[in-house]
């Protein structure tokens, strides 16, 4: 299989509602969208939604590093089926996650691996050799108002999720957690997640008072990872990493440091499946637990990508990026749904299973590209005549 041709197209999509937390609030999703075609014309998806404070990458960024570093890369790959895509790709994801490049090559990976996926007739866990799995989703509570938290925690516990994640770090936590857990009741985890929002300081005294409230979790308290690190060997609860663990190589240093026991890992912020295999591999190779995160903004495309790994190893927690409700408009059709606590993922579908509605999204679309080394031909169709068409000629 050899790709021969890429397109990328820039997007920005209204979000229905804003989303806000102690790092940023957003009201788009501003994201790019990857296309790979074979030589034999089968087609994959990819997606890169770049974040300046996870690896420094950008809108611009991406679009420069696929059209003038990772195309002719790719383009020269003849993959071979008698090896895993992703060992294939392994060089290439090296040297995204060296150069910290992980959300402009994650999509290049995505893409290739659903265009393989599709070739072969098979899903993508299928094709990468991960078992099946239907998890049960994480409840996105946001945190920007007390009264928010109160509608969102009503509705997701009537609709059956188990688990619950607020945004803290943007003042008033104590009384957002006790707002979030009278309504979601004991049983049911809660964890926070600050965005990097508190200082040391603040952290040393709001963690133990949200622990009594039932707070299993805390991901991403401080930005320091030294700080970080303090406080796992200090406290008695668990935290979990998610900014401050991107790349390989800051898998690496958190070991080190011994800073959590716990990474919130992200197809968009990884590497694409590869990257994923690799920190995986890192990660169990240490006792470092996971969880299966999200992006906000996602189209199906990561949503799927994430959905088919679910049960790549034992992740603590899924969340799902809720497309159909978070945006105006999603360019894709045919995606999982995950509405009612539990993602059904389907079998019967080749690579992501999804269908691209080029028209419905071009009132959102910046810019479009497309690279090819000259080798694939789309497929010729006979225009039929004005007689041909007409019954009485076709008798």
């Amino acid at each position: 299989m050899r790709i021969t041709e890429i397109n990328l197209f820039q997007v920005s999509i209204p979000f229905r509602f804003p989303f806000k937390h102690a790092g940023a609030e957003r009201t788009h999703a501003d994201n790019i969208i990857v296309e790979v075609k074979t030589e034999k014309g089968a087609v994959g998806y990819g997606e890169a939604i770049p974040r300046d404070y996870l690896t420094g990458e950008t809108l611009d960024s991406v679009w420069k590093d696929i059209t003038e570093l990772w195309q002719e890369q790719i383009m020269g790959i003849e993959f071979n089926f008698s090896r895993p895509i992703h060992e294939q790709l392994l060089p290439l994801y090296r040297e995204a996650s060296r150069l910290r490049k992980t959300a402009s090559y994650g999509a290049i990976d995505i893409a290739i691996h659903s265009a393989a996926a599709y070739t072969r007739a098979l899903t993508i866990s299928e094709l990468i050799g991960c078992d099946y799995a239907q998890p049960l989703l994480t409840a996105p509570l946001g945190g920007s108002s007390l009264e928010s938290i109160k509608k969102r925690s009503m509705l997701l516990r009537f609709l059956r999720f188990k688990d619950f994640k607020l945004k803290t770090g943007m003042g008033n936590d104590i009384a957002k957690v006790k707002q979030a857990r009278k309504i979601i009741g004991k049983k049911n985890s809660l964890r926070v997640d600050s965005n990097q929002g508190w200082t040391l300081e603040e952290a040393v005294e709001l963690i133990p008072q949200l622990s009594e409230l039932g707070v299993n979790i805390f991901e991403e308290p401080v930005a320091d990872v030294n700080e970080l690190a303090i406080l796992n060997k200090t406290m008695d609860v668990e935290f979990m990493a998610d900014e401050s663990v991107c790349t390989y190589e800051d898998g690496q240093r958190l070991i080190k440091l011994g800073a959590a026991g716990i990474w919130n890992l992200r197809l968009g912020k990884n590497g694409g499946f590869t990257g994923m295999i690799e920190m995986v591999k890192l990660a169990e190779a240490n006792n470092i637990k996971l969880s299966l995160g999200v992006l906000v903004g996602e189209t199906s495309v990561l949503s799927e990508a994430s959905l088919a790994i679910a049960g790549l190893t034992d992740f603590l927690y899924t969340e799902y990026g809720f497309s159909k409700i978070l945006l105006k408009k999603d360019p894709f059709i045919n995606a999982t749904p995950g509405y009612f606590g539990r993602a059904k993922v389907s079998l019967d579908r080749c690579g992501l299973g999804l269908v691209f509605l080029r028209k419905s999204f071009k009132a959102y679309k910046k810019r479009e590209t497309s690279l090819s080394n000259g080798v694939y031909s789309p497929p010729k169709y006979r225009k039929k005549s004005f007689l041909t068409e007409m019954s009485f000629f076709r008798k």
